[in-house]
């Protein structure tokens, strides 16, 4: 490269900008500029971006879709976040399950989408936004079975950790009760 030019990423990135500028949903651009964000180690940009075309009012996007592919690639900003470690993972696991949540927010039901809110309330290690991600899967699942699992790991998260709430645990079980 030339002194002063731009990285080859970076210049192809300018010009997708400029194409997205025109055609703003285009999925052509967007994956092609997904594919360079991911090629550059550039996770948390590349979620955002798919985000942000979540929120576009263009024949060319299904929200829907939109915003599970948003939530993908939050989930893969919050691993790359977890590999690297330090203060950029708890707030990417947070940004990962407030993805998932907009998933939800068009399906209720979506199991993929609870499944990877559960693991990220997990993996984020409090206890009351554990509980509310199992409630709201609770809530969701038809199930009678599934609907008591849920409950128990409810209750449990609510009994562990240094601080239990033990009275909230046993409101869990008397109400699956």
């Amino acid at each position: 490269p030339t002194e002063g030019a731009a990285p080859p990423i970076e210049a192809a990135l300018g010009i997708l900008d400029e194409g997205r500028a025109t055609t703003p949903g285009a999925p052509s651009l967007l994956d092609t500029e997904a594919e360079l964000l991911a090629a550059a180690g550039r996770w948390r940009e590349r979620a955002e971006r798919l985000a942000a075309v979540a929120t576009l009012d263009s024949p060319d996007v299904d929200p829907e879709l939109a915003h599970v592919r948003a939530a993908l690639a939050f989930d893969l900003a919050a691993r790359a976040a977890e590999a690297t470690g330090g203060d950029a993972v708890a707030p990417a696991c947070a940004a990962a399950l407030d993805a998932w949540t907009k998933v939800l927010d068009f399906d209720g039901e979506a199991g993929r989408a609870h499944g990877a809110a559960i693991a990220l309330a997990t993996r984020l290690g409090d206890r009351d936004v554990l509980a509310d991600v199992l409630a709201r899967a609770q809530a969701a699942t038809r199930s009678p079975a599934a609907a008591t699992t849920l409950a128990l790991a409810r209750a449990r998260a609510f009994a562990s950790g240094p601080a239990p709430d033990l009275g909230r645990a046993d409101e869990v079980l008397r109400e699956q009760a």
